[in-house]
């Protein structure tokens, strides 16, 4: 398998195993389903192109 793909399936499988518990606890308790909801509304507003650039300050690349 191409690494690109191995990457891909890799941060998928990461992610739905994060999305689903997140999801099930933000349906069963409002005040966390408010939390979780208003970050991410700002990270899909967000360009996928933009969104590298606004990673860098946070993780310190180039420094």
């Amino acid at each position: 398998m191409p690494t690109r793909f191995k990457l891909v399936l890799l941060s998928l499988g990461l992610a739905v195993l994060l999305a689903i518990p997140l999801d099930v606890l933000a349906a069963r308790r409002r005040r966390l389903g408010q939390l979780v909801t208003g970050p991410t509304g700002v990270l899909q507003t967000v360009p996928s192109l933009a969104m590298p650039v606004c990673m860098i300050p946070l993780l310190g690349i180039g420094t």
